[in-house]
């Protein structure tokens, strides 16, 4: 059987379904990580918040982790 040769189109439609199944992976295990840490302090809205904000994302948001002590206080 010969190897069928891809077509530059179908090369990289598949470079970016292995890139979409890398990144969906990553986006997994950052917000089960969130999940299973997830500060007592913020509401069901802010966690929700913080794991759409999440998605996506190369950089992790050091805020999205803290005490307490260090929620974020909204003011007017």
């Amino acid at each position: 059987m010969s190897k069928k040769t891809m077509t530059p189109t179908e090369e990289r439609q598949k470079q970016e379904n292995e890139t979409n199944e890398i990144l969906l992976a990553e986006d997994a295990v950052q917000t089960t990580a969130y999940l299973a840490n997830t500060p007592d302090c913020c509401s069901g809205t802010e966690q929700l918040d913080n794991i759409l904000g999440m998605l996506g994302a190369d950089v992790m948001d050091d805020e999205v982790y803290h005490s307490e002590d260090e929620h974020p206080k909204l003011s007017m």
